[in-house]
C-alpha cells in the first residue's frame, strides 16, 4: 500500500535554529535559541 500523505517531518527541512523575534535587544541564550529585534531582522531580510 503507498503513502497518500507524507508526516510533516517528511515534508519539512531539519530546523537549523530557533528564532524569537521580539522588540527587545538581540541576544542568544545557553540553549542556542536567539532572540532577535523584529525590526533590524526585517531590515536585513530586505
Amino acid at each position: 500500500m503507498t503513502k497518500k500523505f507524507l508526516s510533516p517531518k517528511e515534508r519539512m527541512a531539519k530546523l537549523q535554529k530557533k528564532t524569537v523575534l521580539y522588540k527587545g535587544e538581540n541576544h542568544t541564550e545557553p540553549n542556542g535559541i536567539e532572540y532577535k529585534n523584529v525590526e533590524e531582522y526585517l531590515k536585513e531580510l530586505a
